[in-house]
């Protein structure tokens, strides 16, 4: 009879301490979670988007896939790293929206105290940069304006994209020679400001003076120079528009986007039209939630967006752009005209390295959601969700010698190895690789597969 006593007190002290211990772990990640939110926007992120830590969050990109990821972790033996293209969006910026009832939150661009070395190092190299005309426009090099306007970098973005370049040398700075680069920005600040935030991580600070920082005329990064000296693609901005109207009719007909423009009006109690796209709702609201702001309310205070308001316009946002990444067939084959010049320039790198001619072991791209989503799609890894800030696809090349000479590529989106998902990779990997061959041949033959016969004839053509 004591023994059994003595048991079952045992027992229940076992239950607590596991009990405990669960409590614990999970207070301790938490924590965690917060801690690392806190060092990156030096406050705590709106307390709706810490109950779940979800969808808003990922797009934000607070942490997501900016310090980890798969990118050269290869430890097979016998291949190595010989060339990186990644094609990057900028990071966190101001609005380029406005709504009824919203008023803007005032975002700082000016670089906090704790960056001072790096606004130091700036100023000195500034004027020098701009006196070369490296970059062919007048521009600030970071935020550093006490007040952001229209879709400026804001300091939160920078520091993405530092972060960027910290964990891109810890992943090649011993694999490639990091020196050798190509860097291409469009023409916007927020865009030349992430490649120089990513070269602040990625470079000792005596080269990056040296970097040349080109400019492209668009977010499709076309050059001139393979494409008969024009870039003008008016097939494509048909596709495009076409693409649009049928992916506008998509949101129009979604339920949930009546009942959540209803909610809206009730929280914010002001017209808000039901024409508004789901877009400038994300673009409005998620700058709050990115910046650590609290969402906007009524006048009087009492009713507030919240996180169920957040989740239900990403469900929406993610349904529409699932259709339009796999459906609607104006926008894929737009995609593929847009940014065959860009696919037929890394193609074209890597036959080079292929050849044993020098080229660039590292090519930066610096565009906009507007590129990353027509190459995401492309390639056949887009999900259908709108690309976080800071979002990357790297695409490594790699030689492996057996008794001959061999290529293969690895495709990372944001972080994951996605290689396998590739369209022209699906059950042809080995061993993680995919021979460079596969993605040859679909530079080839892609335009032709999506029914046009060359990206000159796609792009003058009036029957698209």
């Amino acid at each position: 009879m004591m023994r059994m006593k003595i048991k079952k007190k045992l027992l229940i002290i076992c239950v607590i301490c596991l009990l405990c211990m669960i409590i614990g772990i999970k207070t301790l990640y938490n924590w965690v979670q917060m801690e690392i939110v806190k060092d990156l926007t030096n406050e705590l992120p709106h307390h709706n988007l810490m109950k779940t830590f979800l969808r808003p969050m990922e797009y934000c990109n607070s942490f997501h896939h900016i310090n980890s990821g798969e990118e050269g972790d290869s430890s097979i033996s016998g291949y190595s790293l010989e060339l990186v293209h990644m094609v990057m969006r900028h990071g966190a910026r101001n609005s380029m929206h406005s709504l009824p009832g919203i008023e803007l939150p005032t975002l700082s661009c000016k670089v906090e105290s704790k960056f001072e070395n790096i606004s130091r190092f700036l100023d000195r190299t500034r004027q020098k940069w701009i006196n070369q005309k490296k970059f062919g426009f007048d521009s600030l090099l970071y935020p550093n304006k006490n007040k952001c306007q229209g879709s400026d970098l804001t300091p939160f973005g920078m520091k993405q994209h530092i972060m960027t370049g910290r964990y891109l040398q810890r992943k090649y700075g011993s694999l490639l020679n990091i020196t050798q680069l190509h860097i291409r920005s469009t023409g916007y600040t927020r865009t030349y400001q992430s490649a120089v935030a990513v070269l602040l991580g990625f470079l000792n600070h005596t080269y990056l003076p040296l970097v040349r920082i080109n400019r492209s005329g668009d977010a499709s990064f076309c050059s001139p120079s393979l494409f008969s000296g024009s870039c003008h693609c008016p097939g494509a901005d048909k596709l495009l528009t076409k693409a649009k109207k049928e992916a506008d009719q998509v949101e129009r007909e979604d339920i949930d986007k009546h009942m959540l423009m209803n909610r809206l009006r009730g929280v914010l109690e002001t017209e808000i039209s039901v024409g508004v796209s789901v877009f400038s709702l994300i673009d409005v609201l998620m700058t709050f939630a990115c910046h650590a702001i609290p969402l906007p309310c009524s006048q009087n205070q009492r009713k507030c967006v919240n996180q169920s308001h957040l989740d239900l316009i990403f469900k929406i946002q993610d349904r529409v752009g699932k259709q339009m990444v796999s459906g609607n067939r104006n926008y894929i084959k737009y995609a593929h005209l847009y940014l065959h010049p860009l696919l037929e320039e890394m193609a074209d790198r890597m036959k080079k390295v292929a050849r044993r001619k020098p080229v660039e072991s590292f090519v930066l791209y610096s565009g906009h959601d507007i590129t990353i989503t027509p190459l995401a799609t492309v390639l056949g890894i887009h999900n259908g969700k709108w690309p976080p800030f800071a979002s990357r696809i790297v695409i490594e090349l790699y030689k492996r010698t057996e008794n001959k000479m061999h290529y293969f590529i690895k495709i990372f989106f944001n972080g994951v190895d996605v290689t396998s998902k590739a369209s022209f990779c699906k059950k042809k990997t080995l061993k993680g690789f995919c021979k460079l061959k596969y993605f040859l041949d679909f530079v080839h033959t892609h335009l032709h597969d999506n029914g046009l016969d060359s990206y000159e004839e796609g792009c003058s053509s009036t029957n698209l």
